[in-house]
Parts: structure tokens; C-alpha cells; sequence
């Protein structure tokens, strides 16, 4: 049976390893949002616009749909930065709306650790920017991420957790 599975959570809590390793597994695909947003110019340090925001979200979803047009599950990872959590919200109601089951997780990690892992994977836009910038940033997702609005059984802590006992 196929399924959709909606990864979400602060930058370096470890959404793309996660949706990289569901996806090894037969008839599943690995969709990262930043992907989307990439096909997009713009400067990755500038806030995101509702108007981008609603074209790449309807982009997403169709790129879930035609995935599971080809008879694949999806695991959809995200990054999350509002609060309420409005990407959990609509990619959880318009997969809902596509027919398959949709499960949600959303991962959290202590600040300090999200900071070395952003300094380990080496991504060019955590190099741009200062540490105390990242930290921010940080310290915002993860109060993101602790949303009343986030069901408690969405939540995995990926603190000090290697990837395959996560996944």
C-alpha cells in the first residue's frame, strides 16, 4: 500500500539523511521541499513571500502526485519555520486529499547540536552565515517544531541519535 510520509523540523535535525534512507527501500521516493525552492531564482537569505510560498507548495504536491501516479510511496522533508506550522497543515491535508495514508514526523535536536551538524554537512548557505545568525535561526525552528500544534506522537528526538536507530 502506498503511503506518504511528511518529514519536518529544524535545519541539521536530520530530515534529508531520514528521507534519503526511507528511500532506499523499493517503491519508495525522497522529495526535499529546498529542491523545489531551488528551481526558483532567488537569494536564499531573503524570508519567503505567501505568494513563492503557495506556488512552491502546489509544485510540491503535484511532484507527490506524480510519484504516486508511478506507484510510489513519497517521504516529503521540509524545513520548518513558522509557527503555527502552516507547511504541516496544508501538505498533510492535500496528501490526505490525494487518497494514500500520510503519516508525520518531526524531528527535534538540541540547538547546539543542529549547529554541528549544519557545520558537518558543509551546506553553502550555513557557511555564509555567522554562528550567532545560525544560532537564531536555530533557536526559532526548534520553537517551530515544539508548536503546541505539533501532535505529540509527530515528534522523534534525533538528539545524539544515529540515523538508523531514527529511522
Amino acid at each position: 500500500m502506498q503511503r506518504i510520509i511528511l518529514v519536518t523540523g529544524p535545519a541539521g535535525a536530520g530530515k534529508s539523511s531520514l528521507g534519503a534512507r526511507i528511500a532506499r527501500n523499493t517503491g519508495w521516493y525522497h522529495l526535499s521541499e529546498d529542491a523545489v525552492w531551488d528551481e526558483f531564482p532567488r537569494d536564499p537569505h531573503t524570508a519567503r513571500t505567501d505568494a513563492e510560498k503557495a506556488v512552491v507548495q502546489a509544485r510540491t504536491v503535484e511532484y507527490v502526485r506524480r510519484e504516486l501516479d508511478r506507484g510510489r510511496s513519497v517521504v516529503l522533508e521540509f524545513i520548518l519555520y513558522e509557527d503555527p506550522p502552516q507547511p504541516v497543515h496544508f501538505y498533510r491535508s492535500a496528501c490526505l486529499a490525494l487518497g494514500v495514508p500520510v503519516d508525520v514526523r518531526v524531528l527535534r535536536a538540541p540547538v547546539d547540536e543542529l549547529l554541528d551538524r549544519q557545520t558537518i554537512r558543509g551546506n553553502s548557505h550555513d557557511r555564509e552565515r555567522e554562528e550567532a545568525d545560525r544560532r537564531r535561526n536555530a533557536e526559532h525552528q526548534l520553537r517551530c517544531a515544539m508548536s503546541a500544534e505539533v501532535a505529540d506522537e509527530w515528534v522523534v528526538d534525533t538528539a545524539g541519535t544515529p540515523l538508523e536507530s531514527v529511522y
